[in-house]
């Protein structure tokens, strides 16, 4: 089984947790996703990997029409049937990989990416399609994890969710994203950064994991180095938790 196989096999298993997850459904980022936007209504939005379609939901009454992309159908399953009782009707979802998008070029003039970006197995690819799929001067509007600089912080955090997750690939620093967004022809701007707190009893139970990982998982925070409790707000006592670091990042698709 390839790598792609692997994540839509993982991520299937996942869809109703996505679709009850107070974070994907109502996260402050989609707020503020919104607030960048500011959209006129006259918009044409990709919403790339949109999971159960809670972003491409949230824009759909705002802008002009949404199209939801994602290669997992048990997430797209689950995105038609809220798109049905919200009586939306300009979004429809569409199968496909973020490294495929099956759209001409210059299709959109938005296109969003929430929480998902870490998943994505050719990130360089992904970024690629988001440029092509672009209009000139269109927007990319991107908020999802990201990585410290420090190479021990780095390791980390991929390590817990990697652990946790199969399908996760990596949290890119800032740096890294930026670099991903240059080099496919678009700006880059940090719009917001904040940090989400995570109950370790919710977190872990999102996943389909064996007790001994959970195990694991319990042993990284305890062990975790001063350095690391700080960075993620780690606890053990008397609740386990710790934070996500995320960022709201926004590029303007260069007209030459």
């Amino acid at each position: 089984m390839d790598e792609t196989a692997a994540v839509k096999r993982e991520l299937g298993h996942l869809a109703e947790g996505f679709a009850a997850s107070r974070v994907h459904a109502k996260g402050s980022d989609l707020a503020k996703l919104l607030e960048v936007i500011d959209p006129t209504g006259t918009e044409r939005v990709l919403d790339l990997a949109t999971g159960v379609g809670h972003t491409a939901l949230a824009l759909a009454p705002r802008v002009a029409s949404v199209v939801g992309l994602d290669m997992i159908p048990e997430m797209l399953e689950h995105a038609r049937r809220l798109a049905r009782d919200r009586r939306l009707t300009n979004v429809e979802f569409v199968e496909g990989p973020a490294e495929q998008v099956p759209f001409p070029a210059a299709s959109f003039q938005v296109v969003t990416c929430r929480l998902a970006a870490h998943h994505f197995a050719d990130p360089a690819r992904a970024f690629a399609e988001v440029a092509r799929v672009l209009l000139p001067g269109g927007r990319f509007l991107l908020a999802d994890n990201y990585a410290p600089d420090s190479d021990e912080l780095d390791h980390f955090i991929n390590t817990l969710d990697r652990e946790r997750d199969p399908s996760h690939v990596r949290e890119y620093r800032l740096g890294e994203w930026q670099a991903l967004f240059e080099q496919h022809g678009m700006s880059f701007q940090v719009a917001d950064v904040w940090e989400t707190a995570n109950d370790f009893e919710v977190w872990v139970h999102q996943t389909r994991m064996p007790g001994a990982t959970e195990v694991a998982l319990r042993r990284m925070l305890v062990e975790a180095s001063p350095a690391e409790r700080q960075a993620f707000h780690i606890t053990t006592a008397p609740e386990f938790a710790f934070c996500y670091l995320k960022a709201m990042m926004v590029g303007i698709r260069r007209k030459t």
